[in-house]
């Protein structure tokens, strides 16, 4: 009786596999392209036994209009909700739904018919074994897990697409990659990576006489930062902002755009303009203290004292990075600025 019930259970899931059409592990097919990208591969242990990993050059090949994709870049995911996973032929899509809610402007994938593949950090690998993906694409946070991802699953494309930092440099990169790859995607893309070097040109113009410096708030701290090459570098690189700190580069290496300040830093730097972007709002899903700004110290710093303090849009500028309404989102914060001074 055993044996029976055994043998109908394999017949079972037999019928079961066939019937959703489940090819786990067999080689893609169709047009391919060669492209070259820049991932991060295992270097060695430093002396506390963490990983470091390096930056190299890899060509691959890529299947052409795949139709399993996974993303752990939510610029990407910004991308795909713009244009639309039907008009590039996305049949079955995941992405990293763990840790933290999606953006409010992502929120359309909460939906149970979009895999949860993890977090933004982890990846969820029962998820993926059964996903079978044609494409998976990396960021910053999951870029480690390159070599792993090419190991454990060998007929899917792994594209890394990091783009933490902002730079137009590097999402001009990403989305003439994205159009190579999803043929009815690249005239949407080149249109609006044209509009955005547009954008940056005519902003800077005005942007270059004032000294602006970017905070980010954490609940009841605030920090202060970057320079150029700072993770926020993009208010005077592609923006054209000067530094109201002369020495904001000693901010770069901080990860999270700067260092632990007081209302004593903002009088001596007596910055122009001042952006602020609420991390708190993101990671922890409530406001932060911004009382700070009426302390009497700072009154007549003349960003304050002229009101030219803004509020960026937290997602947009912290976890959507490298999107296309995000990118639109980012510009039009600094609008609000140019705006009034035009």
């Amino acid at each position: 009786m055993k044996k029976i019930f055994f043998i109908l259970s394999i017949l079972l899931t037999t019928l079961l596999l066939t019937s959703c059409n489940v090819e786990i592990g067999k080689e893609r097919e169709g047009r391919r392209i060669t492209i070259t990208q820049t991932v991060s591969v295992f270097d060695k242990l430093d002396d506390n036994g963490e990983a470091l990993y390096k930056k190299v050059i890899v060509e691959n090949d890529f299947l052409v209009n795949p139709k399993k994709v996974v993303t752990y870049n939510l610029g990407v995911v910004d991308i795909f909700s713009y244009i639309g996973l039907e008009k590039l032929g996305i049949e079955k899509f995941g992405l990293p739904k763990g840790g933290n809610p999606l953006p409010e402007s992502l929120r359309e994938f909460d939906n149970k018919k979009y895999a949860d593949t993890g977090t933004l950090f982890l990846l969820d690998k029962t998820v993926l074994d059964l996903f079978d993906a044609d494409l998976i694409i990396l960021d910053g946070r999951s870029a480690k897990h390159y070599e792993e991802l090419k190991k454990d699953y060998p007929n899917a494309d792994i594209l890394d697409l990091s783009i933490t930092t902002y730079s137009y440099e590097t999402q001009k990169n990403n989305f003439h990659v994205l159009g190579q790859i999803f043929e009815e995607a690249k005239d949407i893309l080149d249109e609006k990576i044209k509009e955005y070097q547009t954008n940056f040109n005519e902003i800077s113009l005005l942007a270059k006489d004032f000294r602006a410096l970017f905070i980010q708030v954490n609940g009841k701290g605030f920090s202060v930062g970057s320079g150029k090459k700072g993770r926020y570098g993009l208010f005077f690189n592609e923006f054209g902002f000067l530094e109201a700190d002369p020495n904001g580069n000693k901010f770069d290496e901080n990860s999270h755009g700067g260092n632990p300040s007081n209302t004593e830093y903002l009088k001596d730097v007596n910055p122009e303009v001042i952006f602020i972007m609420d991390r708190n709002q993101v990671v922890e899903g409530t406001g932060s203290d911004l009382s700070f700004l009426k302390d009497p110290l700072v009154k007549d710093v003349l960003a304050i004292k002229n009101e030219n303090v803004y509020m960026l849009h937290a997602e947009s500028w912290y976890t959507i990075t490298g999107g296309i309404k995000s990118t639109s989102q980012m510009i039009s914060d600094i609008l609000a600025f140019i705006s009034k001074v035009n």
